[in-house]
């Protein structure tokens, strides 16, 4: 997880560094900033792929320029497809970089990953999203600047008021949760999964290049060739992720699905250690037992954090200022708590 934030227009230096102070806890290894007439784009840093300082952000090329959140999986075939040419990092930034030389805008079509990235390139801004919106990236237009984050705090410093959408309220209580291109304020919008966004002399244009429902139809009849198929990717899926010299951990609930991604890292070679979550008052929800066998059976270093109604009491203020808006998950504390012990374990990717 890193935090990206930046500003196109008329800006005070000062407000906008204490608004990118608000997405530190987002990347502990390094913070860059690019300040110039009219931009300022910043970047907090969580090193995963290639931790050299070479590869810290903002990240520029020619008069190209780049801060990225996420981690593009297929960096490495992106590179030989891409030819001959000097890399200066090992980096899935570069790749990306040398990407939109190639392809243009266009490059997002080649990137398997999780990411938003924002890519500036002349006048032209573009804000990216990933096919599922697994990062997010939002942003204001306002009258003297256009400002763009990783997170909604780090904008809300920049409107001239702070007011609620309704729109936002409508789709809380239909889906539990504000939808595209919506949040709780006005004048603050979330870029939807599978669109980029272009910016360019006070112009918005957006297009969308994913749509789960305009896909290819899948074509498979059979069912043991389906199963064959499903296997396949979760192998290939599991060891794109792998790839990583980031420390890396597992969660482990009782359940099947991640049962079966630890079974598949453990027969790639990767013996991953795994976080359990229990309860003290709630044993319906503790799955303890369960893991502790699966654990057993794959020889994994396993580790159980237990949390109880007092942590729900002690941490509800610190996840609510994290969520920035509301968010009708009851397991989104008790992940909140133990990823803050993986955390603390010294894990960066799980």
């Amino acid at each position: 997880m890193c935090g990206l934030f930046g500003i196109i227009g008329e800006y005070s230096p000062s407000k906008a560094r204490e608004a990118l102070k608000r997405l530190a806890h987002r990347g502990r290894d390094h913070c860059g900033i690019i300040e110039e007439e009219r931009l300022f784009l910043a970047h907090q840093r969580l090193s995963i792929t290639d931790a050299h300082h070479r590869s810290h952000q903002p990240m520029k090329r020619g008069n190209i320029v780049i801060s990225f959140n996420g981690e593009i999986y297929n960096h490495a075939a992106l590179r030989e497809r891409l030819g001959s040419r000097i890399w200066e990092t090992s980096s899935d930034t570069e790749v990306i970089l040398a990407a939109y030389e190639t392809w243009g805008i266009e490059c997002v079509e080649h990137l398997e990953g999780m990411f938003a990235f924002a890519l500036i390139d002349g006048d032209k801004c573009y804000l990216v999203r990933d096919r599922f919106g697994k990062k997010p990236l939002f942003y204001h237009q306002g009258k003297e600047a256009f400002v763009f984050a990783s997170e909604i705090k780090a904008i809300k410093p920049f409107l001239s008021s702070v007011r609620m959408n309704n729109e936002a309220l409508h789709s809380y209580l239909s889906f539990l949760a504000p939808t595209p291109p919506h949040t709780f304020y006005e004048g603050i919008e979330k870029l939807e999964s599978g669109e980029w966004l272009c910016f360019e002399r006070g112009t918005i244009t957006k297009h969308c290049y994913y749509d789960l429902l305009n896909s290819p139809a899948s074509m498979i009849t059979d069912g043991d060739e389906a199963l064959r198929r499903i296997e396949e990717e979760l192998h290939r899926s599991v060891s794109m992720r792998l790839d990583t010299r980031a420390p890396m951990a597992a969660l482990l609930s009782g359940g099947l699905d991640s049962a079966m991604i630890c079974a598949i890292a453990s027969a790639q070679g990767k013996k991953l250690p795994v976080f359990t979550l229990g309860y003290n008052e709630y044993g319906a929800y503790d799955e303890r037992a369960n893991a502790v066998i699966t654990a057993k059976y794959l020889g994994l270093d396993h580790t159980e954090v237990i949390i109880s109604q007092n942590d729900f009491d002690e941490h509800l203020d610190d996840l609510l200022i994290h969520m920035d808006e509301p968010l009708n998950d009851p397991a989104a504390l008790p992940l909140y708590l133990l990823m803050k012990k993986i955390s603390s374990q010294g894990y960066k990717v799980v």
